[in-house]
């Protein structure tokens, strides 16, 4: 029976100590050693170089499909019927011989015939503006390709060297082999349609006016501005862009003069119709913006903020009252009152009291009050974005208070009843952290960021202000916000981390009130350590 108590009051103490100590003060000391350790690290260490080779202990695949030759998709007589072709052949005598050999009609595109020279811009006068050849000049100056190497080889080698070397291009559909100057194709721009904006201001100065000035008398008087002063300096950027349209103008320049470039900004999608080597030459570039443009970035940001205060308050308070002088005598009496307290409530007083009847120290009280407090403070934030190549991201987190902007004085009624209520204006105000990132990946991984923020937070409660008395009382409240903005570019590799902003401040301040019955004093002591760490990886796109 005795053992079994002794079991129950061991379960009861430890699931008491449990309950209560669910956060104690050693987690709080294992988490600001551990971050101030990190932010001291990432700060003093600088960064860190990435290796230049990775071994991958597995097999390696590749990522991306590679084309294979257009002949390796035809059938066999394509690859494997040689033809001696001579020299200096005509495209028509050319169609009659490859129709023999592989058995397929041949058709010439009646593009064909149009000479390459048409295909270069012409200038009109002195304007510098080109223009494509006239259809009557071009049917007056039709002339037939000829192609002047002789060949021992596939019919497909044969072809493809035909259509090279004369600027056309040759298909198969199954049945027919087609060859034609022209060709249309259709691609798709790899970008968010509509234009982007960028926009970073940092401000700072005074703007004041030294009021008006009347003039005259209470008729026919005139009031002017005695004069002001402006300091302002402001730094920043600033710029817009629209992706697709660029594109569009860069394929504008690649055509040839008759070409034809449409695109599609709802879609994306970019029909050309032009000839073979200007699509080639399109199709080239898109291929390298889109491979640019879904290039995709993660971005984290991690601020470390420590806050470590010490203050001490201490004070001796004496209220001496001596009621009775020697002999009795009551009709004197001194009395000293000490200063008001600094010290709080919470620091603990020890007293003294004279409580003995008769005594000529009847009625002196002595207080003694002290404190000393030592807090740490640890906010440890994470944020991770993800972007594309180009296009910015932004972080926010914030919060909005609510606080009486302004009074509206009320009315008084002319028959002298009740005079109305006072009107009240509402006002709001954002504070937190916001931050805008833009950023811009080389062909290397390296990456180019633009960096932007704003943080503000409210500098203790609001400050309230009031005029009149009575009735003619009016108060209103003042928000007191503090903040720092940040603005700048930085290159860093893939998957490095560096440390965009680091600070370290102390503060001291100390207030003491002493007097003929006693003395008083405060004082505090913090130091805040804040760093903002950002990590930039490059992730594959599909």
């Amino acid at each position: 029976m005795r053992l079994t108590k002794i079991k129950s009051a061991v379960a009861i103490l430890v699931a008491a100590s449990l309950t209560g100590c669910a956060v104690s003060q050693s987690d709080v000391n294992h988490a600001y050693d551990a971050t101030n350790a990190e932010a001291t690290r990432a700060m003093g260490n600088g960064p860190e170089s990435m290796s230049l080779v990775e071994e991958v202990p597995t097999a390696f695949l590749g990522d991306r499909l590679v084309p294979v030759a257009y002949e390796a998709t035809l059938p066999a007589i394509f690859r494997e019927k040689s033809v001696v072709f001579p020299g200096n052949l005509p495209l028509s005598k050319i169609a009659t011989l490859v129709s023999t050999a592989t058995g397929y009609p041949v058709h010439l595109s009646p593009d064909v015939f149009i000479p390459r020279d048409a295909l270069i811009p012409k200038t009109n006068g002195g304007n510098g503006q080109s223009a494509p050849m006239q259809p009557q000049a071009m049917a007056k100056s039709n002339v037939e390709p000829v192609y002047a190497q002789a060949c021992n080889c596939k019919v497909g080698a044969y072809l493809r060297g035909v259509t090279e070397n004369l600027g056309l291009d040759w298909t198969f559909d199954g049945s027919t082999i087609s060859i034609s100057r022209f060709v249309t194709k259709t691609f798709t721009i790899a970008a968010i349609p509509g234009k982007v904006s960028i926009k970073s201001t940092m401000s700072k100065g005074t703007d004041t006016s030294t009021g008006n000035q009347a003039s005259g008398g209470t008729t026919g008087g005139t009031s002017g501005n005695t004069g002001s002063f402006s300091s302002i300096t402001s730094t920043g950027r600033d710029g817009t862009f629209d992706q697709i349209a660029i594109i569009q103008s860069e394929l504008e320049k690649l055509k040839s003069p008759l070409g034809e470039v449409v695109v599609n900004p709802q879609s994306r999608l970019v029909m050309v119709h032009d000839t073979k080597e200007a699509v080639d030459r399109m199709g080239a570039l898109l291929a390298r913006e889109n491979a640019i443009s879904t290039r995709q970035v993660a971005l984290r940001v991690r601020t470390l903020q420590v806050d470590l205060s010490n203050s001490s308050q201490a004070g001796v308070s004496a209220d001496i009252v001596f009621n009775r002088i020697s002999d009795g005598l009551k009709r004197y009496s001194i009395s000293v009152a000490s200063p008001a307290s600094l010290a709080t409530a919470i620091g603990g007083t020890v007293g003294l009291s004279v409580l003995k009847p008769g005594s000529p120290m009847e009625g002196t009280n002595a207080v003694i009050s002290g404190l000393n407090a030592f807090g740490k403070t640890v906010q440890d934030n994470t944020q991770t974005k993800m972007t594309l190549n180009g296009l910015p991201v932004s972080i926010g987190s914030f919060e909005t208070k609510g606080y009486l902007a302004a009074t509206t004085p009320s009315l008084g009624s002319i028959s002298g009843g009740t005079a109305g209520v006072p009107g009240l204006q509402p006002g709001s105000v954002t504070v937190g952290d916001f931050v805008n990132i833009l950023p811009s990946v080389n062909d290397h991984n390296q990456i180019i960021l633009s960096y932007w923020s704003d943080s503000s937070k409210l500098n203790g409660p609001f400050t309230t202000i009031s005029t009149g008395s009575g009735d003619t009382l009016q108060q209103i409240q003042l928000p007191d916000i503090i903040g720092n903005k940040d603005d700048q570019t930085i290159a860093l590799s893939d998957g490095q981390t560096v440390v965009l902003y680091g600070a370290v401040g102390n503060r001291y301040d100390g207030n003491s009130n002493n007097g003929i019955g006693g003395l008083s004093g405060a004082w505090n002591k913090g130091r805040t350590f804040q760093v903002i760490m950002l990590t930039a990886t490059v992730v594959p796109s599909m």
